[in-house]
């Protein structure tokens, strides 16, 4: 059995090594359109979702900096605690704390601090790279 084992693996890396450069390339770029369709299907999907509950309360409790390991605390605590929902007498909406978050990333981003973009169709989310926690 372990005699067949290894001729199988042989005939695959036989067939690997035979294998048609063209229909090579024909495989990768049909794998490479279905992933991009997914990737297409999966954000207009999140934009639906956060259309269809851009209104519903929403509450932040605490807040994590990535990006920040030789920043002051008491720096990003100042920038970022007005996101809290403890600091408002009622909770987001979730159209008003991506705006609000977009507003600290990009206060952030003055300071050098390196902030990802994670596009949505018509909208964008923001990230930063490295641990903070705030809360």
């Amino acid at each position: 059995m372990a005699a067949s084992h290894a001729d199988s693996e042989d005939d695959i890396f036989a067939l690997l090594k035979n294998a048609d450069p063209n229909e090579l390339e024909h495989r990768q770029k049909a794998l490479n359109e279905r992933i991009h369709a997914i990737f297409q299907q999966n954000q207009r999907r999140l934009a639906e979702l956060i259309d269809q509950n851009s209104t519903l309360p929403t509450t932040v409790s605490s807040v994590t900096v990535l990006g920040a390991p030789n920043t002051r605390r008491g720096f990003l605590k100042r920038v970022v605690e007005p996101l809290l929902s403890a600091n408002r007498d009622r909770p987001y909406t979730q159209s008003e704390l991506l705006r609000e978050v977009t507003a600290t990333a990009n206060k952030l981003r003055k300071f050098g601090m390196p902030i990802v973009e994670i596009p949505v169709e018509g909208q964008k989310v923001l990230t930063t790279t490295a641990t903070r926690n705030l809360s």
